[in-house]
């Protein structure tokens, strides 16, 4: 009788690799550690609060102020 040995295989490799890159993609944040935005990440997080918080994306003075207390 042969012995068996359990093994897995690379698909179930993969799926545990993307379920720990998930797991730490969601555990960062990432505006607290670099404190800084990348690219045009400031403008679509402005507008995206725009709207959030105003209900429309025209950029004042007092979108500007919430980013700059919301990043302090």
């Amino acid at each position: 009788m042969e012995e068996q040995t359990s093994t897995l295989r690379p698909v179930t490799w993969i799926h545990i690799i993307a379920g720990l890159l998930l797991a730490s993609s969601l555990s960062i944040n990432p505006l607290k550690i670099s404190r800084a935005f990348f690219s045009d990440e400031a403008v679509y997080y402005c507008m995206a609060y725009s709207f959030a918080f105003d209900g429309d994306m025209v950029y004042e003075r007092k979108d500007l102020l919430r980013v700059y207390k919301e990043i302090e």
